[in-house]
């Protein structure tokens, strides 16, 4: 019974592999325009930057992309080769919405930038605002 089990059991998982579309997207094309337009959003109020009417569904997913991305240049500090220069200090009760916040700032405020790569303006605004002592 058990073999039977797992052979159905692989059948499933072979068909949910098979039908679930793949997005995939290359990683040097994401810039800070990007990163702007998705920041913009918040599922609450689904505009774009720029003031474009978007789908609720399609606003939820790029603000949570936008949050995701800042989590991990944050998270990024946590890896033992990161050196202090190049570390980013949050305060301990600040939060992810404020992190996403300061990132929507700098990318509004360095517009001669937005040609970059996301991360590393992510990183940059993180560091102006959330720098670390020595």
């Amino acid at each position: 019974m058990k073999p039977l089990s797992f052979v159905l059991t692989m059948i499933v998982v072979a068909v949910v592999l098979w039908t679930t579309p793949v997005v995939a997207q290359d990683a040097t094309s994401r810039t800070g325009a990007e990163l702007l337009e998705r920041c913009g959003e918040s599922p609450g109020r689904p505009q774009t930057s720029s003031g474009a009417q978007m789908d609720y569904p399609m606003a939820s997913y790029n603000f949570g992309w936008c949050m995701g991305l800042v989590q991990a240049t944050v998270d990024w500090n946590e890896l033992p080769d990161v050196t202090l220069s190049r570390r980013v200090c949050p305060p301990p009760a600040s939060t992810l919405s404020q992190w996403v916040r300061v990132v929507h700032r700098y990318l509004q405020d360095h517009p001669e930038r937005l040609h970059e790569p996301d991360v590393l303006l992510a990183m940059m605004a993180l560091r102006e605002t959330f720098p670390c002592s020595p």
